[in-house]
């Protein structure tokens, strides 16, 4: 089962033609994804605050069904699609409160050493409870 998040669209997230900008579709699934990682049981400090290492973005991909306006709420559904050895691939669906699908975002992140700024396996704790917890 996914995770399911209600979010609201803020006036500040629009642009001119009344719809949200395109660059805040990122901003909305990432605070999903921040939500996410504590629900399944991993410190928010552990993930974002790790002395050892960090969890960048290395693949976007939006692809827009629908506009999202500011004022409206919707669902956000987060689905893990691949778990690497160093790496995590989630897809999330923001659809609105009707279940029809505005926006699909892809996005794979690697985990990274702090100090070499190379690829180095996922914590194993982070592996299982990503695992008891796939969607």
């Amino acid at each position: 089962m996914a995770f399911k998040k209600k979010v609201k669209i803020y006036f500040d997230q629009g642009d001119p033609a009344r719809i949200t900008f395109h660059g805040q579709h990122s901003i909305i699934v990432q605070r999903v994804m921040e939500e996410y990682i504590s629900f399944i049981g991993i410190p928010w400090a552990d993930w974002f605050e790790n002395e050892d290492l960090f969890m960048p973005v290395v693949k976007l991909n939006n692809e827009y069904k629908k506009p999202l306006f500011p004022g409206k709420e919707y669902f956000v559904e987060l689905h893990i699609v691949h778990i690497g050895t160093s790496s995590l691939g989630f897809t999330y669906k923001i659809l609105t409160l009707k279940e029809e699908v505005c926006c699909i975002v892809e996005a794979v992140y690697v985990c990274v050493d702090r100090v070499h700024f190379k690829s180095k396996p996922l914590p194993k704790k982070w592996v299982s409870l990503l695992k008891d917890n796939r969607s």
